[in-house]
């Protein structure tokens, strides 16, 4: 019974992202934040820090933090909205079709 999936009443369950949808789609975006805020901040960190020495002597104004940091939170958000998509039952269902090795369900 757990290799094909089956419920005891013999309808086939959903996959865990198309049954919670919701839940994929936020934890996508929390990944996404948790992977890139932390290196993007970084990689700005340490061109600050080379642009600070000679020649240049100068400093990131704050603008490009906020805007690098808006930008990642609207990918995120972005990626959170193609997970709630890919994981709609009927896109999961023509992905099956169309294109198994895209399903969330293993194509076996």
């Amino acid at each position: 019974m757990s290799e094909t999936n089956e419920t005891t009443t013999g309808y086939e369950k959903p996959p865990t992202q198309v049954e919670y949808s919701k839940r994929a789609s936020w934890r996508t975006f929390l990944q996404t934040l948790i992977a890139f805020v932390p290196t993007a901040n970084g990689v700005l960190l340490a061109l600050q820090g080379a642009i600070v020495q000679e020649p240049f002597q100068s400093t990131l104004p704050s603008w490009v933090f906020v805007a690098t940091n808006g930008g990642i939170v609207a990918g995120a958000f972005l990626a959170k909205v193609v997970t709630q998509l890919m994981a709609n039952p009927r896109v999961n269902d023509w992905l099956e079709r169309k294109a198994p090795r895209l399903a969330a369900r293993d194509p076996r």
